[in-house]
């Protein structure tokens, strides 16, 4: 809070309660010494606070709602003027019974009239008329002018000893007050009624009392008295002002106020009734005009009260009767049920809505029992239900029950019962029923495809575990051994490729069928995602032999082939895995898998049975996998390096970097165990950008070293299909030659068929941005993979290096074998560079020298050696 606002906030405090002592003060001491110089001054310093009281109120409110308050501060104000003025004349020698300060006491009244009846307006709702509050007005205003009259009105018209003027203006104080008696009685009786309008009410009121004394003439010794009332009437009227608290009335049409409305015009009736007859007792007739006149208006507004009552009784019966009727629509036409029935269960209101939710005549249910009646399954349930609602009046108890439909399938009900036998309206136990037999139906839908797979209705993984679990258990009670049988199609990916994933789809239903019918009906099959199911064979007594029996029944069913636009033939794999002691389903599951794996690599259409060993294989590899990453921060991979010799005169042109990891359990593990898993996890491209920069540093440094030589040394580094597929490789690349310092000439990037194969398009873009550089491309194990030769066209292409598994074959220096030959007749044709892989006889190296290869590395010349 900001020292101003804390300030505002403050004197939004302390100024009204300043105001609130002075008038305090003032009303102590005038009643103490009412005369006099003291008695003047703290009249006038009350009527003071009073008026600043009305201001600070009006200041306070919203600017929207300040119109009548502005009204009632004027008039506090305005008597406070009046008043000064009059004293002033008194002080001067003067006391006019008529003076100008009667013109600020007039003004003053109807100030306070205006406010009035503004605050009367503020609730009605927009320009409609409140006929009861107008009602109520008029009462007021003929009661008052009815007391008025015969108080003090007749004796200062009829007082012929005073002249005319000073009579008229002497009777608008009388005149002026019944208005405002109306008014205030309007905002008495109004359902917004608030604290504020009742100070203002009072405040009001006393000032009414205060000038019909005066009016009266009554001894001096009571001048005192009427001018403690004014005084008291303006400072209520400012807290009025002042005070904003909310409303606190009974709502408009309740029984307290209609009431309330009905005795305020009747009891009236009596007023002219008294003056009658207290002028017989007192021989002091009353104006009998008057009196007519105004029991007659009285018996009007009376006549027109009762209208207003007979009206709203009339209009509440209506509404009654609309509500009932939309009630009685929504029961007709609701889905659910709701009936009432006694302590026995039995029927006895609602049979209607009740029928037509179960389907049957609604004389069925006459007499029916809700508890054991003949479409109800489970009575006994029911019956305890009664029974608890019986014992615990009032608590709302659920439940669901199956039911017979007389004409189909089953239903299922839910129920909400509550015992209201004590409430004297119902008397009985009320449940409201509705049909949750869709619900139901889908809980089921839902259940069933949790646990099954949606595209051939197999159990899913979750489910074969479930029931995988139970066999372990049952196992071990019964001494057998569950059976896992993993399956794996080979291949599934061309399927896709070449006939649509809709094929795909029909022949992945085909094998469900296919293996549904070749295992027992006891067996589980389940899909456990793309093309991978198992088989789950529970009451296994001969070990792997009886699982061996089943996989080679399912290798027999899945030779007949799959028709779809052409005949397809699938093959599989197959792992198979036996539970031993203390065996997880997740154990029995993973070692199935490994062994569909090993099936895998052992070519199409295998079985083989999990060992002890494939698990000790499979772990390890885990075990790399999760190191595999620390290796690289922990610098445990190094480089080695084969030469590139020229075949002429083996002299050294280059080298290849080759990738080693020195486990520091483990020794040096070579790259066929970890390349594939970083291939896998991704952590190839990481590993790949350090062999790069590694790389790329060493030659940089040889280069230097041999600096006068005739020929540089160049440098090849392998990328991976993951690497090269990298947004990432162009700037590695770049990056690795700009801060080694390495001449781009000198660096060839080998990469395989495979690598080139998986997006042609976007490889050839990538291959040409890496040409850009400067640097060389090559091709290695060319002819192990696709073979293509558009390939050769497509990529950019400098490099053709021949592999291994050709340079085997060459047994004689004089007669190489056609592919080899093929394959340097290719690249030269091309005008490529060629390089043979694997040379480790001389015979391999006599034979490729003859028929012009330029390039050769292998054991013959060395092996891969650290920097």
């Amino acid at each position: 809070m900001t020292p101003r606002t804390e300030g505002r906030h403050l004197g939004g405090r302390l100024v009204p309660a300043a105001l609130f002592a002075v008038a305090a003060a003032s009303i102590i001491l005038f009643a103490a010494q009412p005369t006099g110089l003291v008695g003047d001054l703290s009249y006038l310093a009350g009527l003071a606070a009073a008026a600043g009281l009305a201001w600070v109120g009006v200041y306070r409110r919203p600017r929207a709602e300040r119109r009548p308050w502005v009204w009632l501060a004027a008039g506090v104000s305005l008597n406070l003027i009046a008043d000064e003025t009059f004293q002033l004349l008194r002080w001067a020698g003067q006391e006019p019974t008529i003076s100008v300060a009667d013109v600020f006491w007039i003004a003053s009244i109807g100030a306070l009239g205006m406010g009035l009846l503004g605050l009367g307006a503020k609730g009605t709702e927009g320009r409609r008329v409140d006929l009861e509050t107008v009602i109520d007005g008029l009462v007021a205003l003929v009661v008052g002018f009815v007391v008025v009259w015969e108080v003090a009105l007749d004796h200062v018209i009829n007082d012929t000893e005073t002249s005319a003027f000073v009579r008229s203006v002497l009777a608008v104080y009388p005149i002026a007050d019944v208005v405002l008696l109306a008014l205030v009685i309007r905002l008495l009786v109004s359902p917004a009624r608030t604290r504020g309008l009742v100070l203002v009410a009072g405040g009001t009121l006393c000032l009414l009392v205060a000038d019909l004394g005066y009016v009266v003439d009554i001894d001096d010794a009571a001048d005192a008295l009427l001018s403690l009332g004014w005084m008291f009437a303006m400072v209520l009227i400012g807290a009025g002002t002042l005070d904003q608290s909310p409303a606190t009335a009974a709502p408009a049409g309740s029984v307290v106020v209609e009431r309330g409305r009905m005795w305020f015009v009747m009891a009236p009736l009596l007023v002219p009734v008294a003056f009658l007859l207290w002028g017989q007792m007192a021989e002091d007739h009353p104006n009998a005009a008057l009196m007519f006149g105004s029991t007659l208006a009285l018996l009007g507004l009376a006549a027109a009260r009762a209208d207003r009552l007979l009206h709203a009784v009339e209009v509440a019966r209506r509404e009654v009767q609309a509500r009932e009727h939309v009630y009685r629509a929504l029961a007709a036409n609701a889905s659910d049920a709701v009936f009432v029935a006694d302590t026995s269960g039995v029927v006895r209101q609602g049979q209607e809505s009740l029928a037509r939710l179960l389907g049957v005549d609604q004389e069925e249910l006459d007499g029916a029992n809700a508890v054991t009646g003949k479409l109800m399954r489970d009575s006994a349930s029911l019956q305890r239900l009664l029974e608890q609602t019986l014992r615990e009046p009032g608590v709302v108890f659920e439940a669901e029950t199956e039911i017979s439909h007389p004409d189909g399938p089953d239903r299922w009900l839910r129920g909400r019962v509550v015992n209201l036998l004590d409430d004297p309206l119902v008397g009985g136990i009320v449940a409201n029923v509705s049909d949750i037999t869709d619900r139901k139906r889908a809980e089921a839908e839902l259940r069933h495809q949790a646990f099954h797979d949606g595209l051939t209705g197999l159990a899913n993984r979750a489910l074969l575990t479930d029931r995988l679990g139970q066999a372990l258990r049952r196992g071990v009670r019964r001494g057998t051994d569950p059976a896992v049988i993993y399956l794996d199609v080979d291949g599934f990916k061309s399927v896709n490729d070449r006939f649509g994933h809709d094929a795909g789809d029909r022949v992945l239903r085909e094998i469900a069928v296919r293996l549904t019918q070749t295992v027992r009906a006891e067996d589980t099959v389940a899909r456990l995602g793309g093309d991978e199911f198992a088989v789950l064979i529970e009451d296994n007594h001969a070990g792997a032999d009886e699982a061996r029996t089943t996989a080679d029944r399912i290798l027999q069913a899945l030779t007949v082939p799959v028709e779809l636009d052409h005949p397809v033939t699938v093959t599989v794999s197959l792992g198979i895995a036996v539970a031993d002691a203390g065996c997880a389903e997740s154990d029995l599951l993973r070692n199935a898998d490994i062994a569909m794996y090993r099936a895998k690599g052992a070519g199409t259409h295998h079985v083989v049975v999990y060992d002890q060993e494939m698990g000790t294989e499979a772990g390890e590899a885990a075990l790399l996998e999760v190191e595999l990453a620390e290796a690289l921060r922990e610098d445990q991979l190094e480089l080695h390096y084969q030469p590139v010799v020229q075949l002429t005169n083996e002299q050294v042109v280059g080298f290849e970097a080759l990738v080693r990891w020195r486990h520091p359990r483990l020794g040096l593990v070579p790259p066929d165990r970890f390349i594939p898993l970083s291939e896998e996890t991704g952590l190839i491209v990481p590993i790949g950008r350090w062999v790069l920069e590694t790389a790329c540093v060493a030659a940089a440094g040889w280069q230097r070293d041999r600096a006068g030589h005739d020929r540089a040394l160049s440098m090849a580094v392998n990328l991976s299909a993951r690497q090269l597929a990298s947004d990432e490789i162009v700037d590695d690349v770049r990056h690795a030659l700009a801060t080694s310092g390495l001449d781009a000439r000198f660096l060839v990037l080998e990469m395989t068929e495979t690598a080139l194969v998986t997006d042609p398009t976007a490889t050839a873009r990538r291959l040409h941005e890496l040409r850009a550089l400067g640097l060389r491309i090559a091709i290695d194990d060319f002819g192990t993979g696709y073979s293509s030769l558009a390939y050769l066209r497509q990529f950019p292409i400098d490099i053709l290096k021949i592999d291994r598994s050709f340079v085997d074959t060459i047994t004689d220096a004089g007669d190489l074998p056609p592919i080899v030959r093929g394959l340097l007749d290719l690249g030269h044709r091309l005008d490529l560079e060629i390089v043979a892989e694997g040379i480790e006889e001389v015979v391999q190296r006599d034979g490729l020298r003859r028929e012009h290869c330029a390039l050769g590395q292998g054991f013959l010349f060395s092996r891969p050696l650290p920097a």
